[in-house]
């Protein structure tokens, strides 16, 4: 099913491997036990022989044993030295991509894929973390209309910010374990609505202090639906091209009621954040694309059962 390597080396008698992600957080955890002593610090990876795949690959940080003939591991993919890394960096006029890129070499984290991008950044960072730097300049590449639909991952050893990948494969088996919890086979299926981030009203306004200067769009059949919930941006329009197209994609974005699921079910690495899947039950109203918003695999020798949480895109 997948292969075990410790600093590069196969290892066998790996027990209960783990691991998790979300789309709020850097680091994918993981954790194992084995009946064999390895160091902190030592590289953990999961592979995928028959796509010859890295699922999942990071650094041992903590072990703790309560048996004499088993110990615990733990760790998290290199996002770990995204959140631990303090920063101290200047940029003078520099594209946000390459902003990120450069960051990456500075802290020695590998980097793979990052999506060019014309939107620059001229400002001093210091006293703040890597992972709040690397947040900070997704959100503005995104308000300046660029990395739509993202997600950032360390999973296969490098940072990259990749696009939702769409996965029709995998909605059969969601389907399916959503049909089967009807004969509750499987008890932790739980559908959620709720219009607590519904924003009907979008307010882009100018950071140089004019109030005078702003845009705004609503929809008023909303407004008379749900009451009046208004969500406000504070931008430099000086920077920003097509202030009004960009308040009208968030209205777009926000103003609607979210449905979300969160259940178990038999599946594999490919079911992980960052994957949309379409689902058309009507037995529960529900019909359109799913977005993985977490997930956490438990790995068997037999199978792999996956918790995972999605939201309605």
């Amino acid at each position: 099913m997948y292969e075990y390597y410790i600093n590069n080396k196969i290892v066998k008698n790996i027990i209960n491997p783990s691991y998790s992600d979300d789309l709020e957080t850097y680091a994918n955890a993981f954790s194992f036990s084995t009946d064999f002593e390895i160091e902190a610090g030592s590289i953990f990876e999961i592979r995928s022989p028959e796509e010859n795949k890295t699922v999942l690959k990071g650094v041992i940080t903590d072990y703790s044993q309560n048996r004499r003939d088993i110990l615990s591991y733990s760790g998290y993919d290199f996002g770990f030295y995204i959140n631990q890394n303090e920063v101290i960096e200047q940029f003078s006029d520099m594209k946000i991509s390459d902003a990120i890129s450069k960051l990456c070499r500075s802290y020695q984290i590998p980097c793979g894929t990052i999506p060019q991008t014309q939107a620059r950044i001229k400002d001093i960072y210091k006293d703040r973390r890597l992972s709040e730097v690397f947040s900070e300049l997704i959100a503005l590449a995104q308000k300046k209309g660029e990395y739509k639909d993202v997600y950032f991952t360390c999973s296969s050893g490098k940072f990259e910010i990749l696009s939702y990948e769409r996965k029709s494969d995998l909605s059969a088996i969601m389907s399916e374990a959503l049909k089967t919890s009807i004969d509750n086979t499987i008890n932790s299926l739980n559908i959620k609505v709720s219009m607590n981030e519904l924003k009907n009203s979008v307010v882009i306004a100018d950071n140089k202090e004019n109030l005078s200067k702003k845009v705004t769009v609503r929809d008023d059949e909303s407004i008379k639906k749900y009451g009046f919930l208004q969500t406000v941006e504070v931008l430099d329009m000086s920077t920003t091209n097509n202030i009004q197209k960009l308040a009208q994609n968030m209205l777009k974005d926000l103003n609607k009621l979210i449905c979300s699921i969160e259940l178990s079910v038999l599946s594999d690495y490919r079911l992980h954040k960052g994957v949309i899947i379409p689902i058309n039950l009507p037995v529960y109203k529900i019909s359109g694309d799913f977005l993985v918003t977490s997930s956490t695999h438990n790995i068997t020798k037999t199978k792999e059962s996956v918790t995972v949480a999605l939201k309605m895109v």
